[in-house]
């Protein structure tokens, strides 16, 4: 997927995520094929964009989370916490929490191994 912002436009940001959201994250867009960046990137975009308040995350036994995301983003971020009396640690972690309930892996996507005999071609050569 093509970001509509330039890689170098990015900042880097860090909250504290508990250690299962962290990990459901990191198999979820390894599952999908997403930057980790480019997923907390869309949660947050998805996040600012819904007007009805979300679930609360339990981020007791947060630990330091790391990643990059768009510097324009993340200010307009900040913002919107702020105007919604949340604190950047649980916005970050419902803009997660909402990319991972958006974008399911179904076994569907899973590439499709070959049946039948498999081939194996060993290509040791020794000169002569």
């Amino acid at each position: 997927m093509t970001a509509p912002y330039s890689s170098d436009e990015r900042e880097k940001v860090v909250s504290k995520l508990p250690p299962a959201l962290r990990q459901e994250l990191k198999v979820r867009a390894a599952q999908l094929s997403v930057d980790i960046k480019d997923a907390v990137t869309e949660g947050i975009q998805a996040w600012r964009s819904t007007a009805e308040p979300l679930a609360t995350v339990d981020t007791s036994g947060g630990t330091p989370f790391s990643t990059y995301i768009p510097t324009a983003v993340n200010a307009g971020f900040k913002a919107d916490c702020t105007s919604r009396g949340l604190s950047y640690t649980q916005g970050i972690a419902q803009a997660i929490r909402l990319w991972l309930d958006t974008h399911p892996y179904s076994t569907n996507l899973r590439q499709k191994r070959p049946t039948g005999a498999r081939r194996r071609i060993n290509g040791h050569h020794h000169g002569q």
